[in-house]
């Protein structure tokens, strides 16, 4: 280290020479760093741009939905009155059902006395009406010659 001249330098340049050599490297590290800090700052100011955009996008999602509750009890509201009226439908189809099942087993009530009826006033004229079509079948008189 303490071999050379110091206002010599090293190797066959001199000082100057070497001091010029150093100032160019020194200048060229510098717009290096200059084109890196552009090339960095240039994409983050992008990202900050894509991010205020979300940010304004984000923001209006949140105005509507602040706007949305009411709309949405509204909507509750008016579901419940929905669901009630469904209900009442349903309550009084049940209640018809059940009147209408009292009304068909009274009709084949009456459908089977009725039947009955008719069946009894049927059997015995049967008699008679054979006699009537066939004499000659046995009755319960035998018939004298």
């Amino acid at each position: 280290m303490y071999e050379q001249s110091p206002t010599l330098g090293p190797g066959m340049g001199t000082v100057t020479q070497h001091s010029a050599e150093i100032l160019l490297l020194l200048a060229g590290a510098f717009l290096l760093g200059v084109l890196l800090h552009w090339l960095l700052s240039r994409a983050t100011v992008l990202r900050l741009r894509q991010l205020t955009q979300e940010l304004a996008r984000t923001k209006e999602r949140l105005t509507v939905a602040e706007r949305r509750p009411q709309s949405t009890a509204r909507l509750r509201e008016s579901n419940s009155t929905e669901h009630e009226r469904t209900l009442k439908q349903l309550r009084e189809s049940r209640e018809a059902e059940a009147r209408t099942r009292e009304r068909l087993i009274e009709i084949e009530g009456r459908l089977a006395l009725a039947e009955a009826a008719n069946s009894a006033a049927n059997a015995a004229p049967a008699a008679d009406v054979l006699n009537a079509v066939l004499p000659f079948v046995a009755s319960d008189k035998p018939r004298k010659k």
